[in-house]
C-alpha cells in the first residue's frame, strides 16, 4: 500500500526497479540519484509543489519488495517505469 500511496501522491513519479548485482543498475544509480537531486532542486527553486514530481528506487532482490516487483511485471533490470497521477504510463 505504501507504493500505491507514493504513486497517488505525485503527479509524475519515475521508478527505477533494480537489483544490486546488475552492472547496468550500478552504472545507472549515480545518474538516477543526480536526476532526483535536480528534480528536488528545481521544484524547490520554482516554488512548485513538492509532490509534483519525484524519482524513486525499488530493490527487487529484497523480500519486502518481491510482491511489488511481481505485480509491476518487472522482468529485467533496470526497469524504469513512469507513473502519472496514480497510473502507470
Amino acid at each position: 500500500a505504501t507504493f500505491d500511496r507514493m504513486v497517488a501522491a505525485h503527479r509524475v513519479l519515475l521508478v527505477n526497479f533494480h537489483a544490486p548485482w546488475c552492472s547496468h543498475c550500478t552504472a545507472l544509480r549515480p545518474v538516477f540519484e543526480h536526476a532526483a537531486d535536480l528534480v528536488r532542486q528545481d521544484l524547490k527553486t520554482s516554488g512548485t509543489a513538492r509532490l509534483a514530481a519525484a524519482l524513486a528506487s525499488v530493490d527487487c532482490t529484497l523480500d519486502a519488495n518481491a510482491r511489488l516487483c511481481a505485480e509491476q511485471k518487472v522482468q529485467a533490470f533496470p526497469t524504469l517505469r513512469l507513473y502519472r497521477g496514480g497510473k502507470n504510463g
